[in-house]
C-alpha cells in the first residue's frame, strides 16, 4: 500500500501526467500502475484522486458520476 501512495505523491509532484479520460468527465486524467489506475483531476494546484481501481477493471461513466460538472465534486 505504502508503495501506491508514495506512486502518487510523485505523480503529484510531477505535475500533468497521465492520459487523458475526457471521454468519462472531462479534466478526468489515468495512470496505470502495477495492476491498477489511479484516476484524478487536477485544480488549482491540487490533485485530487477520485478511485483507484483494478488495471482489468470495465470503467464507465457512472464510475465516476459526481454531483456537480466537475470531477470529485461531491
Amino acid at each position: 500500500m505504502s508503495d501506491l501512495v508514495n506512486k502518487l505523491h510523485n505523480l503529484a509532484a510531477i505535475g500533468m501526467v497521465g492520459s487523458p479520460r475526457d471521454h468519462i468527465r472531462k479534466g478526468l486524467r489515468g495512470f496505470p500502475y502495477r495492476g491498477r489506475c489511479f484516476y484524478w483531476y487536477i485544480e488549482g494546484g491540487n490533485m485530487y484522486v477520485i478511485r483507484v481501481l483494478h488495471g482489468k477493471q470495465d470503467i464507465a461513466q457512472q464510475d465516476f458520476r459526481f454531483g456537480t460538472g466537475r470531477p470529485g465534486s461531491p
